[in-house]
């Protein structure tokens, strides 16, 4: 069976999953992304939006839509 290898450092991505290095002494921000997409969040996600609801525009882009129009 073949070893997968990652793209961006050539090191093997095998079980367990682990952050390999570059020659630089950095850890390989491929292998980093999918370490990380393997990890369960540490905290339940949310089923309610928290913060504004209703128009997506900000408030600023709101009072000038409102500006203009009273000029009129």
């Amino acid at each position: 069976m073949a070893v997968p290898i990652c793209i961006q450092c050539g090191q093997t991505t095998a079980e367990p999953q682990r952050l390999n290095r570059l020659p630089d002494g950095k850890i390989c921000a491929a292998c980093r992304d999918r370490l990380m997409a393997s990890i369960p969040p540490a905290l339940p996600a949310s089923t309610t939006r928290v913060g504004r609801t209703g128009s997506a525009r900000s408030p600023r882009a709101a009072r000038k839509t409102t500006s203009r129009s009273r000029r009129g």
